[in-house]
């Protein structure tokens, strides 16, 4: 069975938010915001890495980052905000952290965040 977030991704595929009717009436459907992301995601020491986070929201969401339980903002030019997420050019210890995806949609009035943990990994190789 389908979770909810897959079957609003599937109508959000096949619907037209915006349609006029017979009238030339307009009408707009709004999604509230929706974040689909893994709530724990592993980054290698020293790697380049992408943080995910997808916002799906009708009017359109504008997207923030910030760090830690404080919610700091990011400054560093280590961290870059790419399309679907925030992108971490050389991850390090301190990156092992709290990160926030923010959800802000200026036309409704909606604000909502999304904690994502990030858990510094390392690579093991099997050997025989």
């Amino acid at each position: 069975m389908e979770n909810p977030i897959q079957i609003l991704w599937k109508l959000m595929l096949k619907v037209n938010f915006f349609y006029f009717n017979r009238n030339n009436s307009f009408y707009c459907f709004i999604v509230p915001i929706t974040f689909i992301s893994e709530p724990i995601q592993y980054a290698e020491l020293n790697s380049v890495v992408l943080i995910k986070c997808r916002v799906i929201a009708n009017p359109s969401a504008d997207i923030s980052w910030f760090k830690g339980q404080e919610k700091m903002n990011i400054l560093s030019s280590n961290y870059e905000e790419r399309n679907g997420g925030l992108q971490i050019n050389r991850v390090s210890s301190i990156d092992n952290d709290t990160f926030w995806c923010q959800a802000d949609v200026a036309e409704t009035g909606e604000s909502k965040d999304y904690q994502i943990q990030v858990i510094i990994a390392r690579m093991f190789l099997k050997s025989d």
